[in-house]
Formats: C-alpha cells, sequence, structure tokens
C-alpha cells in the first residue's frame, strides 16, 4: 500500500540540488567564455590569411612591390607650406607644397568615393592639399615635419594604420569598412565601425558614423612602417643609424616583397591593440580617439600576445615578453637592438610610456634595417 503522504524534497536537498547547479554553471561559463575567446582568435587570424593573400595578389600586379599609397618620387615635392588660396582663408596652409618648384605632389589614391567638404581626409583637389592630410604622405611621421605650428602635429600616425583604401580594398572585398579589417575582439573599434560593417556602401563618412566630430574608424591591424620606408631610413648605428625619409630620395619608395631579407622573423600586420589578456579597455594617457576612449597599444604590457602576419605569410601569436627577450640577445650579439632608439621618438619608442606596465619594445613599428631586419631572433 502506498502512503497518504507521498515525501517531498527537503529543504538540505534542495539546496544539495541548487548547489550542484551553481557549480556546474561555475565550470560552465568560464568554458563557454573562454571557447568564444578562441573562436574570435581564429577569426583574427583568419583575417589576417586574407589580407596576406590580398598582399600577395597586389606585389604580383605592382613587379613585386609592397602596397603604397604616395608616388615614389613624394620627396622631390618637398615640405615647404605656401598660400593657397590666399593667407585669409582656412585652407592657407598647403602641406607639401615646394615653393621654390611651385608645384603640388601628386592626387592621393586613398580612396575616391565622395568629394566636397564633408569628404574628409578622402577629399583631394589638385589646388590645395587640406592640413589634416598631411600625415598619409609617409607610412609614419616621425615628426611634425611640415614645421608649420598652424597644422596638427600627427606624430606616431600614418597610413601605416589607414591602408585599406581603394588601392588595396580592391583585392578584397572592394570595400573601406570591409569585416576583414577588423578583429572581433576589438571590441570598441568594431562597436565605432558597426554601421558601416552593416552597409553595402563602398564607404561611410566618418561624420555618417559618428556626427561632426567623428572619426575614420581605423582598422584593427597596423601595417609594419619600419618594411615600408627605404631600409635606410631606420638603418642600424653602425650604418649610420636613422635618417629623416624626407632626407632621401627613395626614402618613402617601399621596398618589394623580395627585398625582405627575414621574412619568417620580419612581421608584416599586426593586432594594434592589446586585445589577448587584457586586463583593461581604454588607455588613461591619450585623449579617445573613440568618442571617450582609445584602447591601449599592442605593445603596451606584457600580457599582450598580439595576433601576427609574418612576410612569409604565417599567422601566429607573439609576446611581448618575446620580443623583448629577443631584443636584448640582439644587443649582446650585434651591438644594437631589433627595434631602433635613435628615431626622433626616442628610448621611449612607439609610445611605451603610455604603456599599462613596464613593457618596452617597439617591435614591428621601428624595425632596426627596416625590411632587411627581424623582429624575432628565432632563437639563432
Amino acid at each position: 500500500m502506498k502512503s497518504r503522504h507521498e515525501r517531498g524534497f527537503t529543504i538540505i536537498e534542495l539546496l544539495v540540488v541548487i548547489g550542484v547547479i551553481m557549480l556546474l554553471i561555475g565550470i560552465l561559463i568560464p568554458a563557454i567564455s573562454r571557447a568564444r575567446d578562441t573562436a574570435r582568435q581564429t577569426v583574427s587570424a583568419a583575417n589576417l590569411r586574407n589580407l596576406a593573400t590580398a598582399h600577395a595578389n597586389y606585389a604580383s600586379a605592382w613587379n613585386g612591390r609592397q602596397l603604397t599609397y604616395v608616388d615614389d618620387n613624394m620627396v622631390s615635392y618637398g615640405l615647404g607650406s605656401g598660400p593657397n588660396p590666399p593667407p585669409a582663408s582656412p585652407t592657407a596652409c598647403v602641406f607639401g607644397y615646394q615653393q621654390s618648384k611651385g608645384r603640388f605632389p601628386p592626387p592621393l589614391v586613398l580612396g575616391r568615393w565622395s568629394e566636397g567638404p564633408d569628404a574628409g581626409i578622402w577629399s583631394y583637389r589638385f589646388s590645395q592639399f587640406y592640413p589634416q592630410n598631411h600625415p598619409l604622405l609617409a607610412p609614419l611621421v616621425f615628426s611634425n615635419s611640415a614645421g608649420d605650428p598652424e597644422l596638427p602635429s600627427h606624430r606616431g600616425f600614418g597610413w601605416f594604420r589607414l591602408y585599406n583604401g581603394k588601392a588595396f580594398s580592391e583585392y578584397l572585398g572592394g570595400r573601406f569598412y570591409d569585416p576583414v579589417f577588423y578583429a572581433p575582439k576589438d571590441t570598441v573599434v568594431m562597436d565605432y565601425v558597426r554601421a558601416a560593417l552593416d552597409s553595402p556602401a563602398e564607404y561611410m563618412p566618418a561624420y555618417v558614423l559618428a556626427g561632426p566630430d567623428g572619426r575614420v574608424g581605423l582598422s584593427s591591424y597596423s601595417l609594419s612602417p619600419a618594411a615600408l620606408f627605404s631600409s635606410q631610413v631606420l638603418a642600424n648605428p653602425a650604418a649610420g643609424g636613422f635618417r629623416d625619409p624626407w632626407s632621401l630620395p627613395t626614402g618613402l619608395r617601399t621596398p618589394t616583397m623580395a627585398q625582405i631579407a627575414h621574412p619568417g622573423l620580419k612581421t608584416h600586420m599586426i593586432e594594434h591593440h592589446w586585445l589577448q589578456n587584457r586586463r583593461t579597455t581604454c588607455n588613461p594617457a591619450f585623449d579617445g580617439y573613440y568618442a571617450d576612449c582609445q584602447p591601449w597599444f599592442f605593445n603596451h604590457s606584457f600580457e599582450s600576445q598580439p595576433q601576427t602576419l609574418f612576410y612569409d605569410a604565417s599567422v601566429r601569436s607573439v609576446g611581448i615578453r618575446d620580443a623583448e627577450r629577443d631584443d636584448a640577445r640582439s644587443q649582446v650579439q650585434s651591438g644594437h637592438g631589433l627595434w631602433s632608439r635613435d628615431t626622433p621618438f626616442g628610448t621611449d619608442g612607439y609610445y611605451i610610456g603610455a604603456g599599462y606596465d613596464q613593457a618596452a619594445t617597439s617591435f614591428h613599428i621601428l624595425t632596426t634595417d627596416g625590411a632587411r631586419g627581424r623582429d624575432f631572433t628565432g632563437g639563432n
């Protein structure tokens, strides 16, 4: 016979069941988080492999040359500034105009989607060169080369971070804001350019993205500017050391892919922000580029391990500690480090002083000997 009083769960039994469920949740959530993180890294690595293919196709179409956004003879146009139109105009400062020759540099090929006052850096007029465009005349700006106090300094910027224009994107999907240019873990940037990523348009002006004060959404990956200058620019001390690229006739001529001396040890593209093992998102040392946030750079923490494309087309995660170790080894073996300390950036290199911890490296950005140099020793 069955008892009239059916037995239910006691409070203790319920607590035990709840405890087991909570324990399982505690185990599963980190596992799911790690799986999601791994998936995002996999997507980023796949992006870099696709970009490697695009670089190879570009080189094939251009006799082995690396990507460039300036005329090979840009140096011959000088760095003077002159009035055009009259000084009363807000566009009086014309960068790249050499008064002695009275001529302007050829047009940039960064993009040709729009014209007019709202086109920003994409607008080029043969009679004017707007001041905000001047950092795009070189892969990397070592100083405010224009020498004009009215022009903003773009030291540390250059087209090494803004390479996804028409000349390169046509080897991919043909869009400036193509998802291939963005790492899934680069959340600040991804959120900023979301509307453009969802749009089929070739280009979306900054004012559409973020209002009248909006800025262009930069790619998550940066090229190595060191490998885009003549190798004389970042020469090692024994070979004469740093030289201003504007002082060399071929200073701004990009080397060929064949001139990369150590393709398996020289970085080509890298996740520019600290994305792996990130402790915090926004760097308070900088003014916020994306609204009120500027993410930390890849070299700002010992814990950073950016996904990296090498010139041999391999993709792997590299450690900042490994870069520092190999740099120290090079100093002992050759008398100089793997990145140049004698540029206008000095020993602070690529904003080392703005780092999260004591990480101190500028590999990829200031590689000694440029295309002939290497960023890692490979244990040799």
